[in-house]
């Protein structure tokens, strides 16, 4: 009597973890996405908008916001890129169509060195390909969690320009609580690293020479068997651009 009682008290232990479990699964897979990619939407959407209506586009470059849409697992932007800089001779206009897709949730949880991958985003070319003069884009990122509750993003795209095919890569590190108040390099610290591989010969036969040239001669660029190479580095509020340190507040222009 007292093995029946037992073994009736063990099965509705089990029963009892099992449900936990099932709730505890649905969680993760269904409402924590959904939060994560409101969170990530409050960022990402603006900082799209704001890029297709800045006052300082150019002929060079015009950014277009066509199509957006809001899901429970993804979003996506349809954006169109438009100007001179993506011809292959700097002086006429060009046009893609690319999108970026963002998959939120944490839908990989067996990464490397990481609690829980946050997100996926992937940058699409939609325009076709039809040659070496046609512009293209194209790009992918993961943005993880890891143990001590830092964000990290790294990401790499490739794109044409000025007649050249050219490289980022970026790393990026942040504290997951900047994702709910205001980011301050103080109180937040930012660490970034981006690389950019660009393709010399093509900056240098094009309306970019002369910058090309003031970068060299800043040592703000490294010229190396036909590539512009630059590293870029942030550490709080130290800007560091191929081993040569400048303070942040240089770049900003305080209101008085």
């Amino acid at each position: 009597m007292h093995f029946k009682r037992l073994l009736k008290k063990i099965r509705n232990v089990i029963r009892n973890i099992a449900f936990a479990a099932l709730l505890l699964t649905g969680f993760v897979a269904g409402l924590l996405p959904a939060a994560l990619g409101l969170v990530l939407r409050q960022q990402i959407t603006p900082m799209v908008e704001n890029l297709t209506t800045m006052r300082e586009q150019s002929e060079s470059l015009k950014v277009t916001l066509e199509q957006s849409h809001a899901g429970w697992f993804t979003s996506s932007y349809q954006l169109r890129l438009q100007g001179t800089v993506l011809s292959t001779d700097g002086q006429t206009s060009a046009a893609q169509t690319v999108l970026l897709s963002v998959m939120h949730g944490p839908l990989i949880w067996h990464l490397y060195n990481s609690l829980f991958a946050v997100a996926e985003l992937q940058l699409i070319n939609l325009s076709p390909v039809t040659g070496p003069d046609t512009p293209h884009l194209s790009g992918s990122g993961l943005l993880t969690m890891d143990e001590t509750l830092n964000l990290r993003l790294r990401a790499i795209a490739g794109f044409s320009a000025l007649g050249g095919d050219h490289w980022l890569d970026l790393r990026m590190q942040w504290p997951a609580l900047a994702q709910i108040w205001p980011v301050d390099l103080q109180r937040w610290p930012v660490r970034a690293e981006l690389k950019i591989d660009a393709d010399a010969r093509a900056l240098a036969a094009g309306p970019a020479a002369d910058a090309l040239s003031v970068y060299e001669q800043q040592k703000w660029t490294r010229i190396s068997n036909g590539r512009a190479l630059t590293q870029i580095r942030l550490d709080r509020e130290i800007l560091d651009i191929n081993g040569n340190t400048l303070p942040l507040a240089l770049f900003f222009v305080r209101d008085n």
